[in-house]
């Protein structure tokens, strides 16, 4: 029964660092959603893994103030999930030279009032998938060879939905590649 959620809750204390999880190894997620259903999670800083946050299969999860930095690989990676919803979350600083923020492969979304900074690629699309949406918030990418929303070939690109977001990108980034 969707109604009743599984939470795992940090602290917001953010002045004396919140609830960090460290994976300290790089060599795997620091947290993997496998086949979940209505699970919550809020106010975690999530650091240090191969990927911060793996949701693979999963429906109805919903994820407020996560924070996913400092990551080997990516941010944050969906796979053939559905009816996730991301509120006032970060992706930032994920990936040595070409780490993602956001890696969605036949998944649907809503970011809503967070923020994706400083990854090679802020959100990569593949495979086709339910609606992604961004509402209210910051995606951002520097430097030749980045970009903001980066689309493999396989990728659906119609589903899309963009809302009231800002698009920061200098030095050479792209907003949208293929």
């Amino acid at each position: 029964n969707l109604s009743n959620r599984v939470f795992i809750i940090g602290s917001t204390n953010y002045v004396n660092g919140g609830t960090v999880i460290d994976r300290q190894t790089e060599d795997s997620p620091v947290i993997w959603l496998d086949t979940a259903a209505g699970v919550e999670l809020r106010n975690l800083t999530l650091r240090n893994g191969s990927e911060g946050l793996v949701i693979d299969g999963s429906q109805a999860c919903l994820f407020s103030g996560i924070r996913s930095e400092d990551n080997l690989v990516n941010g944050i990676s969906l796979d053939r999930s559905t009816d996730i919803e991301f509120q006032r979350c970060v992706s930032r600083n994920n990936g040595t030279t070409n780490g993602l923020g956001l890696l969605t492969r036949q998944s649907s979304f809503l970011w809503d009032k967070g923020v994706i900074w400083g990854n090679a690629i802020a959100v990569q699309l593949q495979g086709s998938g339910g609606t992604n949406e961004f509402r209210n918030s910051i995606l951002q990418a520097t430097g030749p060879g980045c970009a903001i929303y980066s689309a493999a070939i396989d990728a659906s690109l119609e589903v899309i939905v963009g809302d009231y977001n800002n698009l920061i990108h200098d030095d050479d980034a792209n907003v949208a590649t293929q």
